[in-house]
This record gives C-alpha cells, sequence and structure tokens, in this order.
C-alpha cells in the first residue's frame, strides 16, 4: 500500500485565471512554489485530480489540455517531482457522472491502478469539492486559500495560504 498526494491541478498547481477555464498559452501559468512537493518525494506518490467540465462544453480543446499537462509534467520534472498519473473528469455537472469531484470515480479509479493506503493519504485543492472528496473517500484534505474560492463551513485538516505551507503540515504530520 502506497502513501498518495492527490493533488488539484488548477488554481492548485496553476494560477487559475478568472475564467476559470485554462484554454489559451496567455492563462496557462505555472505557480512558483511547486517544488515545495519535493520535500515528500521520500513518504508519498503523487497524482492529479482535475474537474475540466471545459472539455466538453466544448470551451477546452483536449488536445491543448494535454499540451498543458505536459508542460506542467516537465515543470515538476524539473525538480524532481514525479506524478505517477492524471486523472481528469471532463463531464460538465449536469451529465451527472460518477468522476466529477466530489463524486469518488477519480479516487476509486486510482485506487483500482495503483494499492493506495488511503488514510495515510491527503487531497490537496482549492475548492470545496476537493475537500468533501477527501472527507467521502476518507483521506485528509488541505484547503489552499484563493480570492476565488471560500471554505465556508467545510472542515479540511489546514487551510494553507500556499502549497509551501500545504507541505510544511504535512511533513509535521507524518
Amino acid at each position: 500500500m502506497i502513501q498518495t498526494i492527490f493533488i488539484d491541478r488548477d488554481g492548485t498547481l496553476l494560477d487559475e485565471p478568472i475564467t476559470e477555464i485554462i484554454n489559451s498559452w496567455d492563462k496557462f501559468k505555472i505557480k512558483n512554489d511547486i517544488h515545495c512537493l519535493a520535500k515528500l518525494l521520500s513518504e508519498y506518490k503523487f497524482f492529479i485530480i482535475s474537474n475540466q467540465e471545459g472539455i466538453n462544453e466544448g470551451k477546452l480543446e483536449q488536445e491543448f489540455y494535454d499540451n498543458t499537462n505536459k508542460k506542467l509534467l516537465s515543470a515538476l520534472g524539473e525538480h524532481g517531482i514525479k506524478i505517477e498519473q492524471i486523472y481528469t473528469c471532463p463531464h460538465v455537472m449536469e451529465e451527472n457522472c460518477d468522476c466529477r469531484k466530489p463524486k469518488t470515480g477519480l479516487i476509486e479509479q486510482a485506487t483500482k491502478d495503483f494499492q493506495i493506503d488511503r488514510q495515510k493519504s491527503w487531497i490537496i485543492g482549492d475548492r470545496i469539492s476537493d475537500i468533501k472528496l477527501a472527507e467521502t473517500v476518507g483521506m485528509k484534505s488541505i484547503f489552499i486559500q484563493s480570492e476565488l474560492h471560500k471554505i465556508g463551513d467545510n472542515k479540511p485538516n489546514f487551510v494553507a495560504v500556499n502549497l509551501c505551507e500545504a507541505v510544511e503540515y504535512i511533513t509535521k504530520n507524518l
């Protein structure tokens, strides 16, 4: 069984534009704190989980999304950070799929693909759906604060101002 960290993509690893869809290169900006994840390399395997409804809405080309992921993986790789797998939900809410966060389909698929110890794993994200997903699947959670999304009454294990603060919290709570 492996300990994992599931990381939301837009708003956590990438700056999220006001439009909330990264569908052009001028909106694609990797956050400058991704290097902090390297501190957790010896303890955890990393995965990206992301809702990308823009794909099915026709606002985000699948090829562009794939290309941004390649660029993101390359940037993470420059810091020695390997992402085991990217799990993406392209569906809009009305499609009522099982994979759109906070539903559990992405985590269920990852659990089938890898032997994941949910009790020793984390979800880091900037949306309530990330926190609710963690609660449902029995993982710990960290909410990354942003101007776009607020935590409300939800109860993550920790609220961080950025990815580095999230990593520090995890390292103190191994």
